[in-house]
């Protein structure tokens, strides 16, 4: 119900009868839409950290045309019970947030060096856990939020 200064208050009991009466197709989407809508503010936030911390996020890769921001993936469960946000859709992503050793080249063009050649290391950024950190509470409490508004559009659609 909407009250006339915008505020917003839900009867449970209600929502809970309509949740009741949908099928078990229903419920399983239900469930994954709500997933889907809180593991979302996890990746947007995801996303954000890291056009921080590397240049160019967005431009393609040369081998497969894929870009960083892509590989940031949610995959929900098919039970519907649990949602994953992970940053192995590009393998890449894991040099960023967990950072590298130090490396040295010992061939190059086919012989090898007399000397090692140092090229460098990359610094752990933690873009992801600092991500993880700042959204926890919001996307847990969004959850409950997204359930309701789901059940009451798909009450909606089938009355």
């Amino acid at each position: 119900m909407v009250n006339s200064n915008n505020e917003f208050t839900v009867d449970a009991k209600q929502v809970i009868a309509m949740f009741d009466e949908f099928n078990a197709k229903l419920k399983k989407k239900t469930f994954t839409t709500a997933l889907r809508k809180a593991a979302n503010i996890l990746r947007k936030q995801t996303i954000t950290n890291l056009r921080q911390v590397v240049k160019r996020t967005r431009s393609k890769n040369r081998w497969n045309g894929k870009t960083l921001e892509s590989g940031i993936r949610i995959k929900i469960a098919k039970s519907a019970q649990a949602a994953k946000v992970h940053l192995m859709g590009d393998f890449r992503l894991k040099f960023f947030e967990m950072g590298t050793a130090d490396r040295q080249v010992t061939k190059a063009k086919g012989k090898r060096l007399k000397k090692a050649r140092y090229t460098g290391k990359i610094d752990a950024k933690r873009f992801f856990q600092k991500a993880k950190q700042t959204t926890e509470s919001q996307v847990f409490n969004s959850i409950e939020q997204h359930l309701i508004e789901v059940i009451k559009k798909i009450n909606e659609k089938y009355k």
